[in-house]
């Protein structure tokens, strides 16, 4: 399985298992240029130059990235073919293989176009195509969707969303673990969103 990231630019990217910046709870996924205060951060993107890992904690997860380029601390995405490739790693996982975990998801990021594919933000497949978890918005819906293991069952939530261009804008998904809907959350500039 895979972690991939594309379609435009992003400032700084974090992935832990604890608070960063705000008490963020859960295990963590932040592009923000924020700082991490938590010791329960696992891995550590800045973005500046590259999308490797820089705390060291995490051997082998550095990124690998495609036709990507940087400008001061924004990865840019060309918006075509240009993403960054995360190996897979149980961390990344909303599971434990049993029962799902709480995480979330949070960035800043800021569009100047959108093509007629929309735009994949994050996305953990395997080679198959299967998806774990994909956030993602069409052109007019932005949306989270989580698959079990076998792609029996899927929940989601949808919001009807005219993106701004060339303004950063702030996404945050929550999930609490509970394999219900209910339990699964959007944020618009820190406003809850979604339907399911």
């Amino acid at each position: 399985m895979s972690l991939k990231l594309g379609n435009t630019s992003i400032n700084k990217l974090y992935l832990g298992s604890g608070e960063v910046k705000k008490a963020y709870l859960g295990n963590t996924l932040v592009f923000d240029n924020s700082i991490p205060i938590d010791l329960g951060l696992i891995a550590d993107y800045p973005l500046a130059l590259n999308s490797n890992e820089v705390i060291g904690t995490t051997a082998g997860i550095d990124g690998v990235d495609t036709a990507m380029s940087y400008n001061g601390n924004e990865a840019v995405f060309n918006g075509n073919t240009s993403f960054i490739e995360i190996p897979d790693n149980d961390i990344f996982s909303f599971t434990d293989g049993v029962n799902d975990l709480p995480f979330t998801i949070e960035f800043e990021v800021k569009l100047d176009s959108i093509g007629a594919s929309g735009v994949w933000f994050v996305n953990k497949r395997g080679e198959t195509l299967v998806s774990e978890y994909q956030l993602a918005y069409n052109g007019s819906i932005l949306f989270i969707a989580l698959t079990n293991s076998d792609v029996s069952g899927r929940i989601n939530k949808n919001y009807t969303y005219s993106f701004p261009l060339n303004i950063y804008v702030k996404i945050k998904v929550t999930y609490d673990g509970s394999k219900d809907v209910n339990g699964l959350h959007l944020y618009v500039n820190d406003i809850e969103v979604g339907v399911n």
